[in-house]
């Protein structure tokens, strides 16, 4: 029997490991951490010096600690929502067996509309394929940095640094007031919106480095609405 296994997971193991977190390359810049709902992580001081090296790394975090043993379906389904409507991009489990298998669950379920049941294989569940992609989706980030320095932000060095330098550059160029309501859009169109852009330019869509939906095209427009 011959076969190529590939299993891309960095294991960092032995004492004193935790201190070299803040060292790896992170999937994103804001992370909800998961813990238990119990006192244990909080007691020995794992959490705190999680979160000490996540700010280390220049990772915001925000913490969800509402699991418990066996966990519940409705904890999962408001660990997924939280991590929404937080705007993380990466999930960091600290915790035993139920903190990491719930944690895994909200990471996918958090961009997915409805139940978690819709997406649960068995005899109960639905079986319903993903709509959107689990959370991490980071990318490009060297890029905007130099995107930003060519706007004349030397000292550009994150990729939010772009946004900044682009939001200075339509205050210069007196476009900073225009809004889509002024040219009669309607909020409720925004994902007609989405898909008349995926129609016309569905070549650039297809050269993003990672695949956009077309609710996730829409939420941009909706988060632009003024």
């Amino acid at each position: 029997m011959t076969y190529n296994f590939f299993n891309p997971t960095r294991v960092l193991f032995g004492a004193g490991q935790l201190e070299n977190l803040h060292t790896q390359e992170m999937p994103g810049r804001k992370a909800m951490v998961v813990i238990s709902n119990g006192k244990s992580t909080r007691e020995s001081g794992a959490l705190e010096r999680v979160m000490e090296q996540m700010d280390k790394a220049g990772v915001e975090t925000v913490l969800f600690d509402k699991v418990g043993a066996n966990p519940l379906k409705a904890v999962v389904e408001e660990g997924g929502r939280f991590a929404q409507n937080n705007g993380c991009d990466f999930v960091v489990a600290l915790g035993g067996g139920s903190v990491m298998d719930a944690a895994k669950i909200m990471a996918m379920y958090a961009l997915q509309p409805g139940d978690l049941w819709d997406y649960v294989p068995g005899a109960t569940g639905k079986m319903h394929p993903l709509v959107n992609p689990v959370l991490h989706k980071h990318c490009c980030d060297d890029r905007f940095v130099r995107m930003a320095q060519a706007l004349g932000k030397e000292d550009a060095k994150e990729p939010m640094d772009f946004v900044a330098a682009l939001t200075e550059l339509q205050k210069n160029c007196g476009v900073d007031t225009l809004k889509m309501s002024d040219y009669g859009i309607e909020k409720s169109e925004c994902m007609t919106l989405a898909q008349n852009a995926r129609a016309t330019m569905g070549g650039l869509f297809a050269c993003d480095p990672v695949p956009m939906t077309d609710m996730e095209c829409a939420e941009i427009f909706e988060r632009s609405y003024r």
